[in-house]
């Protein structure tokens, strides 16, 4: 809803409250009528009786006219004797028909209590009133027949009889007419007594519905289970109070829900607009509610004794914090200065004018008849304060909609610039991983091949080498370099392809030398990715191992089994020559006394986290290298 929508909604509801409050003002007449005597043969117009006499009498029929009648004028407000018990009085009035009508109907607009009706003494209908053992109280208007046979020409003489144990008589002005000219004042009349009662209790209760559902959708938004609070009290009230007929068992009861809602409506709707500007104010709060709760609970107890004192001064207690509430509004209302503030504050003065128009109407002030106002601005209210509240709602929610619009923007802005750093930090170590293990094939090569060449030099400077020593030297020289190009040649960190390109060249020397060269696979994966470091220092260790049985092992046969294991690489070198000595068996290779050779293997198994270990063996030699592939593939990852 926007802005310009909730304006519209606003301007009709308060446009509503005003028709309503301007229509009920107006419910006097089709057309007013002085009783003046009927022409025979003009149709007969409506005649509103606005005097009557009365007389406190006990008399199941009308009393005689010697006794003590009092002419009063319509509507009759005056007290009660205070007693609890029923009090009969007598209103009687006349009126001139120049011949009996057969379309003669009586128009009562209010007859709270009920009563008997009598036409020149005879009895012609019967509203039920109280009695004894039940209270009754109509807020709706009757139409009666009123039979020709008892009416009579000249002046005929009407009157009621009523029993009240209200704390004043409510007896107003009535019609006597033709029905097709009192229909229609009656039906208007019945919509604005009666079915705008049921209309008030229905918009309320979905109000208080529709205000909760906000507020169990956003619970620290407290005005909404305010109001909700107010909207339902006085939706309860309005189910209440048109309740015709309450058994006196439990009058009390009924009263003290009647005090029970009407004050909470009070109560409840000042903590909410207090709430609404911005003023909660606690002490006042816990205030208000204490003497919401204390009144009803004080009657409940003291019973009928204490109605008056409710009534008079209980109720009209809140109006003074209503008017503070107001004020209150008015002040917030003059800060923001929005269609919707001044709306708010329009609806609250019109509502507590109703009420206090309500509370002069019940307590007869000056000549009051009893017309309640209240229940027909309170829907028109209910609207304002609603789309006030239902704005607040949209607006919080398209706020939250922004809110996570601008979170999911910016978490999209953090998440992409934090991939571009995990991006570019993950360039820089790969960048880094490169270059370290260039450094280290760098420093294998000059330590390996460069080492290997500047002997070779240093052993030619001494004096002639015979040509098979020399072609020996430099075969050693290439077969380190191709393994350090093997290491290095594949963008792909398959240590079986390294194992691969290595075994086809030794088995290619050993044929040459008329040995058997035998290689075992055991569980071999379809990819191992080792490190380009990690994969050299293996093929080193396997070529020193190779080269150790080509020079000094004088065997026939060389078996190579390589195992791959879950986290294990294990490759183990046999010959069937000469061995060695036994004092070098089942040790760890480097321990003091081994070989250089050996001592470079288990220095390069070092290096990856392996080791490496003489093996027993009948005859020959065997060496076992067993490295960890975790810390290897880690390597590679990096790289």
């Amino acid at each position: 809803m926007d802005v310009h929508g909730c304006q519209r909604w606003l301007i009709a509801a308060l446009l509503a409250c005003a028709v309503s409050v301007f229509a009920t003002a107006a419910l006097g007449s089709p057309q007013d009528v002085a009783a003046t005597p009927d022409n025979a043969d003009a149709p007969m117009r409506p005649e509103v009786l606005r005097q009557a006499h009365v007389l406190q009498s006990n008399a199941v029929q009308e009393p005689d006219s010697n006794t003590n009648w009092q002419l009063v004028d319509l509507p009759h407000r005056m007290p009660v004797p205070a007693t609890t018990a029923l009090v009969t009085y007598w209103y009687s009035t006349t009126f001139s028909l120049a011949r009996p009508r057969s379309d003669l109907w009586l128009f009562f607009p209010m007859l709270r209590t009920g009563g008997k009706i009598f036409l020149n003494g005879a009895q012609i209908d019967e509203i039920q009133g109280p009695d004894p053992l039940h209270q009754v109280r109509w807020f709706e208007p009757f139409m009666l027949f009123v039979p020709p046979s008892l009416q009579q020409q000249g002046e005929n003489r009407l009157s009621v009889r009523v029993m009240t144990r209200e704390p004043l008589t409510s007896f107003g002005e009535f019609w006597i007419g033709p029905q097709a000219l009192l229909r229609e004042k009656f039906e208007h009349d019945r919509f604005w007594e009666s079915t705008t009662m049921t209309i008030t209790s229905i918009v309320s209760l979905l109000t208080a519905i529709l205000m909760f559902a906000f507020w169990w959708r956003r619970r620290q938004e407290t005005a909404y289970a305010l109001f909700g609070m107010s909207a339902l009290l006085w939706g309860l009230r309005s189910v209440l109070l048109p309740m015709t007929e309450v058994p006196m068992r439990l009058w009390v009861g009924w009263r003290f829900f009647y005090y029970l809602t009407t004050g909470g409506f009070a109560a409840w709707l000042t903590i909410f607009i207090l709430a609404f500007c911005g003023a909660p104010m606690p002490r006042l709060r816990r205030f208000l509610v204490l003497s919401w709760l204390v009144g009803p609970c004080a009657f409940l107890i003291v019973g009928a004794p204490l109605r008056t004192v409710m009534d008079k001064i209980w109720v009209i207690s809140f109006i003074p914090f209503m008017f503070f509430a107001v004020c209150k509004l008015a002040c917030f209302a003059w800060r923001e200065r929005t269609l919707a503030s001044i709306a708010l504050v329009a609806a609250m003065l019109l509502t507590l004018g109703l009420g206090l128009h309500d509370y002069a109407a019940h307590q007869g002030l000056m000549g009051m008849q009893e017309r309640y106002l209240l229940h027909l601005g309170i829907p028109a209210f209910l609207v304002v304060m609603a789309t006030v509240l239902l704005e607040r709602f949209v607006d919080s929610l398209a706020q939250a909609e922004s809110s996570n619009e601008r979170l999911a923007q910016r978490i999209a802005e953090r998440e992409a610039a934090l991939m571009r750093n995990h991006e570019q930090l993950r360039v820089l170590e790969r960048n880094a991983a490169t270059s370290e293990e260039r450094q280290r094939i760098m420093q294998d090569m000059h330590d390996g091949v460069g080492s290997q060449l500047l002997s070779t030099l240093v052993l030619m400077q001494r004096g002639p080498v015979s040509q098979p020593k020399m072609i020996g030297l430099l075969q050693e020289c290439l077969d380190d370099m191709r393994l350090a190009i093997d290491s290095l040649a594949s963008h792909d960190p398959d240590l079986l392809g390294a194992l691969g390109n290595f075994r086809f060249r030794m088995a290619a020397r050993f044929a040459q030398m008329g040995m058997d060269f035998r290689w075992h696979n055991i569980d071999m994966p379809e990819l191992c990715n080792v490190a380009p470091h990690a994969s050299l220092q293996v093929l080193r260790i396997l070529q020193e191992a190779l080269t150790n049985v080509l020079k000094h092992a004088n065997a026939q046969s060389v078996d190579i089994t390589v195992t791959f294991a879950s986290d294990v690489l294990t490759v183990a070198v046999r010959d069937d020559g000469i061995g060695m000595q036994a004092s070098r068996h089942n040790h760890a290779i480097g321990a003091a006394g081994m070989g250089r050779g050996l001592v470079n293997m288990a220095q390069r198994a070092g290096k990856i986290g392996g080791h490496v270990a003489i093996l027993p063996c009948a005859n020959g030699v065997a060496i076992g290298l067993t490295m960890p592939l975790s810390s290897a593939i880690d390597q590679a990852a990096l790289a």
